[in-house]
């Protein structure tokens, strides 16, 4: 269905973009505990999907 370096660049993305929602989630605005709490949540699902998505695609290689 894919080739191998659709997959490939996939997993780099999907790797790139779950070390980009960690370090959303570390420099999130400490100012307001409700907004932040919402930044950390929403940055915490992106990560997880971030790896849903390098798992399956790394399986398919």
């Amino acid at each position: 269905m894919f080739t191998d370096a659709t997959l490939s660049i996939l997993c780099l993305y999907s790797l790139a973009m779950f070390i980009t929602s960690l370090l959303m989630i570390a420099t999130a605005p400490k100012t307001d505990d409700e907004k932040r709490k919402q930044t950390i949540t929403e940055y915490t699902m992106f990560a997880l999907a971030s790896v849903a998505v390098f798992f399956v695609s790394f399986y398919t290689l």
